[in-house]
C-alpha cells in the first residue's frame, strides 16, 4: 500500500472518531443515566399501630394433675387425647360399660351423697349441676331434685339408667377447671384399672406466668398476650394476671409446652392499637435520648416507639401535633431542645 493511500485512510479514521464524539456530546443522556435530584421532604401519614411481638410465656408451676378412676374394671370407651380437653360435664372414659363423668366442683368429689346429706361437697356439686343447666338452687344440702339432676347427668351421657336415690362418686371423675387440656392419656380401650389409677394427665397448677421479654414501656398503653387466638392481659412488672391463670391452662399451646416443658410461644401486643407516623430513619433526629422530626415549623419532639424494616414509628410528645412531611437528613446542628 502506497503512502499516499495510508494517508488518506487515517484520516477518514480520525474524521469518523470526531463524528462519533460530536454525536456522543450532542446526545441527551437517558433518563436511567442522569443524576437523580434530591428529595429533601417526606410526607407522611397516620396508620393503626399494635406493636406486635413474638415472646414467651415462662410459667410457674407446681405438681402436675391428672384424672383419677373412682371405680375398678375394664376401660369399655374413650375419648381421651392429648392435646384436647375434658369438658366438665362429659363422659371422658367409660368403666365396665358405664360412663365415666368428668365434673369439675370447687371441693373434690370423696363420697356419696342421699337425700339429705349435708356439706361443702354438696353445695359444689348442686353449683356445677346447676351451671351445666340442672333446674335447682343450689344449698348446702342434697335434696331428691338434686339426686334427679344427677341420675338424669349419667342418663344423658349412656349411663343406666337410675333410681334418683344416691349420688354414686363411682360415676365421677374429679377435674379442677371446666375446661382443661389433656396431656397424657396412658390407659387405652381393654385396660384394668384399679380406683385410683391414672386416666388423664393435666398441666400443672399455674402459680405465675412471666412475659420475657418483659414490656419495657408502659406509656403507650396495656399490652396482652396472644395465645391461641386468646388475649390476656400483662401487668406493669410483665406478668399474666392471676385470674387469667386457668383460662391459660385450658389451651393447647401450653399443654404442648407442659409435655415438652418448655416456654409458651405467644404474640404480645397492645390492647388498643394506637395512630403513629411511619418515617425513614434518616427524617430522625436523636439528640441525647430524646428524638424529634423537623417539619415545616421547626422541630417537633417524639416518642420512638419502634424501628424495624427501614421504618420509624413515631408520634409526636405533645397530643394535638399533627404531621404532614418531615425533614430529610436535617442538617447535623438540629437539636431537639
Amino acid at each position: 500500500m502506497s503512502k499516499s493511500w495510508l494517508a488518506v485512510g487515517l484520516l477518514a479514521l480520525v474524521a469518523a472518531a470526531v463524528a462519533a464524539g460530536v454525536l456522543l456530546v450532542s446526545l441527551a443522556l437517558p433518563p436511567a443515566l442522569e443524576e437523580p435530584s434530591r428529595v429533601e421532604w417526606f410526607t407522611v401519614g397516620e396508620r393503626s399501630f399494635s406493636d406486635e411481638q413474638t415472646v414467651q410465656l415462662v410459667v410457674e408451676s407446681g405438681p402436675i394433675r391428672y384424672v383419677l378412676a373412682t371405680r375398678a374394671g375394664v376401660i369399655t370407651a374413650s375419648s381421651c387425647q392429648a392435646g384436647l380437653v375434658i369438658d366438665s360435664g362429659t363422659a371422658p372414659f367409660g368403666i365396665d360399660g358405664e360412663p365415666i363423668i368428668a365434673l369439675a366442683t370447687r371441693v373434690p368429689m370423696w363420697r356419696d351423697l342421699a337425700n339429705g346429706s349435708k356439706g361443702s361437697d354438696v353445695r359444689a356439686l348442686e353449683d356445677e349441676l346447676a351451671r351445666l343447666g340442672a333446674n335447682l338452687e343450689p344449698d348446702d344440702t342434697a335434696s331428691e331434685t338434686t339426686l334427679r339432676a344427677f341420675a338424669d347427668l349419667v342418663a344423658d351421657a349412656g349411663g343406666t339408667t337410675m333410681v334418683a336415690t344416691t349420688v354414686s362418686l363411682s360415676y365421677l371423675a374429679w377435674v379442677p377447671a371446666s375446661s382443661m387440656p389433656v396431656i397424657e392419656c396412658p390407659v387405652p380401650i381393654g385396660a384394668r384399672v384399679m380406683e385410683g389409677d391414672v386416666l388423664a394427665r393435666l398441666p400443672s397448677l399455674v402459680f405465675g406466668v412471666k412475659i420475657s421479654p418483659s414490656p419495657v414501656d408502659g406509656s403507650v398503653g396495656g399490652r396482652v398476650a396472644q395465645v391461641d387466638g386468646e388475649g390476656f392481659a400483662i401487668d406493669a412488672d410483665g406478668n399474666l394476671l392471676a385470674e387469667d391463670f386457668d383460662r391459660l391452662g385450658a389451651t393447647a399451646s401450653f399443654a404442648a409446652a407442659a409435655h415438652a416443658g418448655v416456654p409458651i410461644n405467644a404474640t404480645m401486643m397492645l390492647a388498643e392499637p394506637i395512630d403513629v407516623y411511619v418515617i425513614p430513619p434518616r427524617a430522625l433526629v436523636a439528640d441525647g435520648g430524646v428524638f424529634c422530626v423537623v417539619d415545616d415549623t421547626g422541630t417537633v419532639a417524639v416518642e420512638l416507639l419502634s424501628s424495624q424494616l427501614g421504618q420509624s414509628f413515631i408520634r409526636p410528645v405533645v397530643e394535638d401535633v399533627k404531621l404532614t412531611r418531615v425533614q430529610l437528613d436535617p442538617s447535623e446542628d438540629v437539636t431537639c431542645g
